[in-house]
């Protein structure tokens, strides 16, 4: 009876919960691709400073993460 029911309620709960996790992650979510490009630009200034060629192979510019990371990895990069 009861118990049964506030198992159910718990379980709803926690798909909301999840789904809601989800909706805000997603929205926060931007890929990684701005970051991959600026390290092109430094990569770039760094060989033409010492007369070097470089090759610089990127891969997973697509993957998201959150936005705060995204930020984290490009501020030392501006600077």
């Amino acid at each position: 009876g009861g118990q049964q029911e506030m198992i159910k309620r718990i379980a709803s709960m926690k798909t909301l919960t999840r789904d809601i996790q989800d909706a805000v992650m997603a929205v926060r979510a931007q890929p990684v691709r701005s970051v991959f490009q600026r390290m092109q630009r430094v990569v770039r200034e760094a060989s033409s400073m010492t007369h070097k060629d470089v090759v610089l192979t990127l891969e997973g510019e697509d993957t998201e993460v959150d936005r705060t990371l995204v930020e984290k990895l490009s501020d030392p990069l501006t600077h």
